[in-house]
């Protein structure tokens, strides 16, 4: 395959809930340009919502040239809430305290730690997806306030 300058964009990031437009494109077109995404569609440009690698094959004057654009997930969008308050009181509304997020997959390193008023930590744990249920070394917890 010889270089005919098919430029796609560089390689980026995306937040799901803001999709982005990968465009590509050659130096020198001519009028019968076909491109082709992994979906099947056929314009210069496609919308991405998810990352993951994307190739597009443009077919110009009987050749053939692929490219592909790798789409990161981003950690601008990733949004990380605790609640201000919960109930663990076993009635299957509120009942962990927990880390509440879409994007636990692109986050590393983390730890949550509850600590009583005394400083002591009575909760830990390095998994996003594990809430504190209230109990302190097994018996439920004295109804009050926790740092964490």
């Amino acid at each position: 395959m010889r270089d005919v300058g098919l430029t796609v964009d560089p390689d980026t990031s995306v937040c799901e809930t803001s999709p982005i437009l990968l465009t590509a494109s050659l130096k020198t077109p001519v009028a019968t340009v076909r491109y082709q995404w992994p979906d099947g569609s056929d314009g210069a440009t496609f919308a991405v919502a998810k990352p993951g690698l994307y190739p597009v094959m443009v077919t110009q004057q009987g050749c053939t040239y692929l490219d592909s654009v790798r789409v990161l997930p981003s950690g601008a969008c990733c949004e990380v809430n605790l609640p201000a308050a919960f109930s663990p009181n076993a009635d299957g509304v509120n009942d962990t305290f927990a880390v509440i997020t879409g994007c636990s997959d692109i986050i590393q390193d983390t730890e949550l730690l509850v600590y009583d008023r005394w400083g002591a930590v009575v909760f830990r744990t390095q998994d996003l997806a594990r809430g504190w249920d209230g109990r302190v070394r097994g018996e439920p917890g004295l109804m009050g306030e926790y740092t964490w």
